[in-house]
C-alpha cells in the first residue's frame, strides 16, 4: 500500500497560523511556490487516482480528461498581430487559458473575446498599463483553477513537442 503523508493545503495553512503571522513567516515569493508546490503534489496523487484526502477519483467528462490539466497565462499589451496565434497553439491542449489584456489600446481584447465566445476554457482578466510585470502576472494568476501553470508571452507559440 502507497504510503500517504498529509499535505496542508494553503488555506488551512493560513487559518491555522492566521493571515498576520503566516504573511511574517512566508514572503509573498516563498507562499506562492509552497501553492504551486501543494498544486504540483494534488495533481500527482489525483493522477494516481487519488485525491489529497486518499478518495479514489474519476474523470469528470471525455474532454477535459483529454486536455492535460495546466492554465497557460499570458499577458499581452497591444498585440492584435500576435495573440491570435498565441491562443491557436493552446487550445486544445491545455485545460485553460488565461489572458491578460495590460491595457492595449488597440484589437487585442477583441480578438481574446472572439475566440472567448468559442472556446469557455479562455479567461480574459482586463488589467493595467503597468511596467511592472511580475505585478501582471500575479494578477493573470488569480482565476487559475489548474494545479499546473505556464507562462506563455504572446507572441510565442505552444510547440507540439512541449
Amino acid at each position: 500500500m502507497e504510503r500517504c503523508w498529509r499535505f496542508a493545503s494553503p488555506a488551512q495553512m493560513l487559518a491555522k497560523a492566521g493571515a498576520i503571522r503566516a504573511h511574517h513567516r512566508f514572503s509573498t515569493v516563498r507562499f506562492l511556490a509552497y501553492v504551486l508546490i501543494h498544486r504540483a503534489v494534488e495533481a500527482r496523487r489525483s493522477i494516481r487516482g487519488r485525491t489529497m484526502d486518499g478518495e479514489m477519483t474519476t474523470a469528470s467528462s471525455p474532454t477535459t480528461a483529454t486536455r492535460v490539466p495546466v492554465a497557460v497565462c499570458t499577458i499581452a499589451h497591444n498585440e492584435e498581430a500576435n495573440i491570435a496565434a498565441c491562443i491557436e497553439s493552446v487550445v486544445g491542449f491545455a485545460a485553460e487559458m488565461v489572458i491578460l489584456d495590460a491595457g492595449s489600446t488597440d484589437r487585442t481584447a477583441a480578438i481574446v473575446r472572439e475566440y472567448q465566445a468559442r472556446h469557455p476554457e479562455i479567461i480574459l482578466v482586463s488589467g493595467e498599463n503597468n511596467s511592472n510585470l511580475n505585478v501582471n502576472k500575479m494578477r493573470s494568476f488569480e482565476p487559475v483553477t489548474q494545479p499546473w501553470i505556464f507562462f506563455l508571452d504572446s507572441d510565442e507559440r505552444m510547440t507540439p513537442a512541449l
